[in-house]
């Protein structure tokens, strides 16, 4: 090899050497002079941000989503905490079906529907008070004027929502009432007494008229009978269907 050639070599190897970071090549921890940014990587539909992400994958990216399992259709096990959450929604809807055990559901017609893989059991969102009177003439005035059916012990206002009874005599008048637990600030729950004088199979029935007009019932308030003094039936039966009014402090 002639010395021109052998110097030319050497500073054409020069050349490159010195000139590779500008190609974008660099050594573990340096960045090139023109690094080699995403949108030249493939179709150079990343950015330097999306391809910056990669940097806090702890391992195998699929692993972890694989991990994480499905939105739909996972069978999900150990403890989940929602602790950090106000409300939870569970599933609802219109007669859902709670068959398999361990199954939840509400019902938007008023039930909370569980499974214990033998029964689809209903639990009621709403309440129903049942109260039986036997010869209620034969109890002293003052507590058959105030006959006391249930207290709101609840921390929640009761809103009745409707009522009805049963006599065993026809044309059987009562009133419903409410006042305080200590007997004070009495009212009428509904300005229209409850008449039972629908002629049934031995037994007389009523029902609201569809208004209430004071359905209310404060917690720690009282719900009371008043019954006529001038009837006088072997047996009446009053049952009061209502809700909780869930919002409270």
């Amino acid at each position: 090899m002639r010395i021109n050639d052998l110097i030319f070599l050497l500073v054409a190897i020069a050349v490159f050497v010195l000139t590779l970071p500008l190609l974008g090549v660099c050594e573990d921890g340096d960045n090139a002079l023109l690094p080699i940014t995403a949108p030249d990587i493939a179709d150079g539909t990343v950015t330097d941000v999306e391809f910056q992400y990669i940097n806090s994958l702890s391992s195998n990216a699929q692993t972890q989503i694989t991990a994480k399992g499905a939105h739909a259709g996972q069978a999900w096990t150990g403890a989940h905490d929602f602790g950090g959450a106000t409300t939870v929604e569970i599933p609802n809807g219109d007669s859902p079906d709670a068959s398999t055990q361990g199954e939840i559901a509400v019902d938007t017609d008023g039930w909370l529907r569980v499974s214990d893989d033998v029964d689809e059991k209903g639990i009621p969102l709403d309440k129903t008070i049942q109260f039986t009177v036997i010869n209620p003439n034969d109890m002293e005035d003052g507590v058959r004027d105030a006959c006391i059916v249930w207290s709101n012990e609840t921390g929640m206002t009761f809103i009745i929502d409707e009522y009805k009874g049963w006599s065993d005599t026809d044309d059987t008048t009562l009133n419903l009432e409410e006042e305080d637990a200590d007997g004070a600030n009495n009212g009428s729950i509904d300005e229209t007494s409850l008449e039972l004088a629908t002629d049934g199979t031995g037994v007389y029935t009523g029902a609201d008229d569809g208004t209430i007009n004071a359905p209310n019932i404060e917690t720690g308030h009282i719900i009371l009978v008043d019954f006529d003094d001038t009837d006088d039936p072997g047996m009446v039966k009053i049952t009061i269907k209502g809700h909780f009014d869930g919002d409270v402090d």
